[in-house]
């Protein structure tokens, strides 16, 4: 009978601490997977030229232009025309926002000379 309680004894024994190491393993792997997931990977824009508030941008790859441009507000002098809003930003970057050319109504001059 003595060797069929200590059977069980470590039986029991060596479950429960199976358990616990399983327990543990988990905990740490769910400590590790928050962590991970909060250190994201974020990439820096600068956006220059016809913006209301030109500078750098925090964003995560896969970030739309448009959106950063909604951020920043495009200027009403940007030639959209001459903008890719759809364009998907993936790495740190600089993107200069072009302004619309102004042109002069025929025979118009322009002078140098101030008054």
């Amino acid at each position: 009978m003595l060797l069929r309680e200590w059977i069980v004894t470590a039986f029991v024994v060596g479950f429960l601490l199976s358990i616990t190491i399983i327990a543990k393993l988990s905990e740490e792997a769910s400590i590790a997977a928050i962590q991970s997931e909060s250190k994201r990977a974020r990439v820096v824009v600068t956006l220059k030229g016809a913006v209301k508030k030109p500078g750098d941008y925090s964003c995560e790859p896969g970030t739309p232009l448009k959106e950063l441009l909604k951020r920043a507000g495009i200027s009403p002098a940007a030639d959209r025309k001459k903008v890719a809003l759809k364009k998907v930003i993936y790495t740190s970057q600089t993107i200069e926002i072009p302004e619309k050319k102004r042109v002069l109504p025929r025979g118009k001059k322009i002078s140098l000379e101030e008054k």
